[in-house]
């Protein structure tokens, strides 16, 4: 491999299964060009629960970063807002002052469940629904996304939750 800087392909590292799948025969190149591997290899994950053990040991430096705090989902929020024409949104501030004030919404912006990712994607799709409808951004279409962001994520965790409670039932056995 060439000394240098490389970014990976996340997917490459989950954890190998018994079965010959091409998840597998990808880790086993990886794992090679790993251990020869003269330069600096930047790998960037969420799923780090399906990390296979074999790429782990051969990390040199993981840097784990926390959660994204109230005060950034807001500034994430502004600065969305910000890039938009002032002739495609109406009520800049009260949608801000939503997320900071209302209670959904400063319920939603709290949420350990919502990052980053998903602040921009909720305001994307608003900004997207309200397109569509062939109007500017309101807070109706943002308070739409939201909603339906919130109450996917709930879907979510009881869907986890229940496949733990299973498992754990079996395990049990």
């Amino acid at each position: 491999m060439q000394s240098g800087l490389s970014r990976i392909k996340y997917s490459l590292v989950y954890a190998r299964s018994l079965s010959k799948s091409p998840r597998n025969q990808y880790n086993c190149l990886l794992l090679r060009v790993l251990e020869y591997c003269a330069g600096i290899l930047i790998l960037t994950t969420n799923r780090i629960r399906e990390f296979d053990v074999a790429v782990q040991s051969r990390v040199n430096l993981g840097v784990m970063y926390d959660d994204v705090e109230t005060p950034q989902k807001l500034k994430i929020i502004e600065n969305f807002l910000e890039q938009l024409r002032d002739e495609n949104v109406e009520g800049r501030e009260r949608i801000i002052q939503w997320f900071k004030e209302d209670e959904d919404g400063d319920r939603l912006i709290k949420s350990r469940a919502l990052n980053g990712r998903q602040v921009r994607n909720i305001l994307f799709s608003a900004a997207s629904l309200a397109m569509k409808d062939g109007k500017v951004l309101k807070l109706d279409h943002v308070k739409k996304m939201a909603r339906a962001t919130y109450l996917f994520n709930d879907s979510i965790k009881a869907i986890v939750e229940a496949a733990r409670r299973k498992a754990e039932a079996k395990s049990e056995f």
